[in-house]
């Protein structure tokens, strides 16, 4: 992890505002709990306010990685009492960022702190318990806390709210799929507000997240909101198949894994549709929690590096003109992914590849020969074509087929460049 200072901590003592909010950054990254206490500090006390926020910001960042199993059960509540002791001293009005500190801190209090944020009469101090309420809600650790859906779709209905609070609640109410918030937010008074058209708007996504779940979702390990160069959990990969199943497949797995949508397992038990902003992203985008992880929607018009592994379709080592499924997922992973395929060259693809495992080898040389004719067609496809002409019977068009995979392969040492060659006895 490329870092932009060489002591992070001794960089927040820095008389440069540049090199202390460097110092933030880094910590962000890759600090720990003993990083707390000069960031407290700095967060209540620097006198620049890019380094305050930088501060809290980067406070918040390293608890969002101990709010999740193995981590939390390295900070009990005990502890985490003990870090609320150093944010006692941040005043809200000159660090609203207090706010995402008390939720990845993510104790039985954090909430009521944010509830009054939002509720104060100055309206940074409610912009900034908004980013905290978010913060708290969307995390797998309160997946299936039904005590705080309900204090949160609560709030719509205080009085003491401005409009402003009102459409940062309705945004985290979509973000973390409290679905029993959309009618009164379609009934929220909003008068001449210019959060109106934004309530309305969420009141709307909570209306999608109703949808059933189709297509692959992929996982990379990390929390929602946690900012960690890598997941405690591997990258996993899971596939809707209808009717609240699926299958699912972690990095180093022997093979697929049937899982129910609808309950998780470990603390926070349940399953949700959500909306929100990753990490990194400019935009919110749908997501899924459910199996102690959060999923975002994969682009089944591109490849995933994830599914070509050995233990989940294993591309390598497909056996083009079975007509027998290497296992009884394989068959139900087709019949649950073709519906939700378009028939641009990347599905295409996909489609060929599952069908091929599922024991179709007629339908996957169809789907080969209809990615191939168009335009973007990847460059491992052809070499599965030549496998499946082949394996059809269809010497020459394997050939040509083989020559083309190794023409358009970008690197020589492409495993499908190398397996094409042999194939031709180059």
């Amino acid at each position: 992890m490329e870092l932009e200072t060489a002591d992070p901590i001794a960089a927040l003592k820095a008389k440069s505002i540049h090199e202390r909010c460097s110092g933030c950054r880094d910590l962000s990254k890759m600090g720990d709990l003993d990083a707390l206490p000069v960031l407290a500090d700095r967060a209540a006390n620097d006198k620049s306010p890019a380094v305050r926020l930088c501060s809290a910001g980067a406070a918040s960042d390293i608890l969002s990685r101990y709010r999740l199993a193995p981590h939390r059960d390295g900070l009990d509540n005990a502890a985490r009492m003990r870090i609320l002791d150093l944010f006692k001293v941040i005043d809200p009005a000159v660090n609203a960022g207090l706010f995402s500190m008390l939720a990845c801190l993510d104790l039985p209090l954090s909430f009521s702190r944010i509830a009054t944020g939002l509720r104060d009469p100055r309206g940074d101090v409610r912009v900034g318990a908004g980013v905290g309420l978010m913060r708290l809600c969307i995390s797998v650790a309160r997946l299936g806390d039904v005590d705080l859906e309900k204090s949160v779709v609560e709030l719509l209905n205080d009085k003491r709210i401005k409009p402003d609070a009102l459409g940062e609640i309705a945004r985290v109410c979509a973000a973390a799929g409290y679905r029993s918030a959309a009618s009164l937010l379609r009934d929220l008074d909003m008068g001449e507000s210019g959060q109106a058209g934004l309530v309305i708007e969420m009141a709307d996504v909570l209306d999608t997240l109703a949808e059933p779940i189709s297509g692959l979702w992929a996982s990379d390990g990390l929390d929602a909101g946690e900012v960690r160069g890598q997941g405690a959990l591997p990258p996993a990969v899971l596939a809707a198949l209808g009717d609240g199943a699926a299958l699912t497949h972690s990095q180093g797995d022997a093979g697929w894994k049937s899982a129910d949508l609808l309950r998780g397992v470990g603390p926070g038990a349940g399953g949700r549709r959500m909306y929100f902003r990753r990490v990194g992203e400019a935009t919110p985008t749908h997501a899924l929690q459910t199996r102690g992880r959060t999923w975002y929607p994969v682009d089944m018009a591109e490849p995933f590096d994830l599914l070509d592994e050995p233990g989940a379709l294993d591309v390598q080592a497909i056996a083009w003109g079975a007509e027998a499924p290497a296992q009884q997922a394989d068959v139900d992973l087709a019949e649950g992914l073709l519906p939700a395929l378009g028939e641009g060259a990347g599905e295409a693809r996909l489609a060929a590849l599952v069908l091929a495992r599922a024991g179709r080898p007629a339908e996957a040389l169809a789907a080969l020969e209809a990615a191939a004719a168009q335009k973007k067609a990847a460059a491992d496809l052809w070499f599965f074509l030549g496998e499946a002409r082949a394996a059809a019977g269809d010497a020459a068009g394997a050939t040509a087929a083989y020559e083309a995979a190794n023409r358009k392969a970008k690197r020589k040492k492409d495993w499908f460049a190398v397996a094409a060659r042999a194939r031709l006895g180059l």
